[in-house]
């Protein structure tokens, strides 16, 4: 080989990131996708630029998928658009830093070492009015994975419910806003329905049980009511332990009347399961309303039920910390059975039309 020749590929000059990135764009452009198209495309980018480690050759990959994406038809690929659009975003952090919070200009945060009780509760106070809860301004929470623009999710908000719905591309035309503030409703409507009901039904045991005693059986008469209030709700139980403390004996001055219960505390037992009952039923009629009026009606029904099944676990989760803990529990729960109920349709939606 001639000296000039080597001398020539010795001195070739290195492409740059952009000519670099540049090049597999053309290559993909130039190159029959197979029937994959401009989602496939873009997805192949992006694995690209997942590869590259940062830099700014990563923005050139991310730029020509964006690119890619501009080619879907929004209203048949909103699901694709969203994910791939998240995948857009979450590879734009800066090095490792991929979380995004939806932070306007003006808006402060409050760092970590700040937040005190006394700062968190003036917080809580202030944001009240507005039905804000203090979980959709905390970064990393599931509620603050919600644009507050568009009501859809991002951010892969998923990838905190499961890995498995995680699937790829959903084809499904489906809604592109969801009711936050509705699902939280439906959950805590749920979790107070169960409470009241389920509160009824163990004081209707505790009136049978105690009915079958003779009047002088105080030590089992107080057994039953230690059973009764280990199954009451804890909505209903704090507000029992505050008139009567951890007392479970007879009144004082009551002699030979272990099997008589309170006329008043049963009426009051059995308006709240009528009560439950009613908002059980208040709950369904919001659950048909919104499906009714859903441009995607078994997606929005299958979300709604759900949201019931979120509040009244999430209501379970929280009950320990209190009556509070038990309404946040409920709301949170409700939201997330609703994205959960959303994936779950996606899933089988896509599966469905895969065959």
């Amino acid at each position: 080989m001639p000296i000039n020749n080597l001398k020539g590929n010795s001195m070739r000059k290195r492409k740059s990131d952009h000519e670099l990135a540049e090049e597999i764009a053309n290559r993909l452009a130039n190159t029959p996708s197979g029937g994959r198209g401009p989602a496939a495309d873009a997805q192949i980018l992006l694995q690209h630029a997942t590869n590259t480690g940062g830099g700014g050759l990563r923005q050139q990959y991310l730029e020509q998928a964006q690119h890619e994406l501009a080619k879907l038809d929004p209203a048949r690929y909103r699901s694709t658009i969203q994910r791939l659009q998240s995948q857009i975003m979450a590879l734009q952090g800066r090095h490792g830093d991929t979380k995004v919070a939806h932070v306007a200009r003006g808006e402060l945060v409050v760092p970590t070492a700040l937040q005190n009780p006394e700062v968190l509760w003036a917080l809580r106070r202030a944001a009240a009015p507005y039905n804000i809860p203090l979980e959709m301004l905390s970064v990393g929470n599931a509620m603050n994975r919600i644009n507050p623009n568009t009501g859809a999710p991002e951010f892969g908000i998923m990838d905190w419910i499961s890995g498995s719905f995680n699937q790829g591309p959903s084809q499904a035309d489906t809604e592109n806003t969801t009711n936050v503030a509705e699902a939280a409703a439906q959950g805590a409507t749920a979790r107070a329905a169960a409470a009241r009901i389920q509160a009824s039904n163990v004081r209707k045991d505790y009136i049978n049980n105690v009915e079958a005693l003779g009047p002088f059986d105080n030590a089992d008469r107080e057994a039953f009511k230690a059973q009764m209030q280990q199954a009451t709700p804890t909505e209903f139980l704090t507000k029992i332990r505050e008139s009567r403390g951890d007392y479970l004996g007879p009144n004082p001055g009551s002699v030979g009347r272990a099997n008589v219960t309170n006329p008043v505390v049963n009426q009051a037992a059995r308006e709240l399961g009528v009560a439950g009952r009613g908002l059980l039923g208040a709950n369904v009629v919001l659950g048909l309303a919104d499906t009714a009026t859903s441009n995607n009606p078994a997606r929005t029904g299958v979300a709604n039920v759900g949201a019931i099944g979120g509040g009244l676990l999430g209501g379970a989760l929280g009950a320990p910390a209190g009556p509070l803990g038990a309404f946040a529990g409920s709301g949170v729960g409700g939201i997330a059975g609703y994205k959960g109920g959303e994936a779950t349709y996606d899933y089988l939606h896509d599966l469905w039309n895969s065959r």
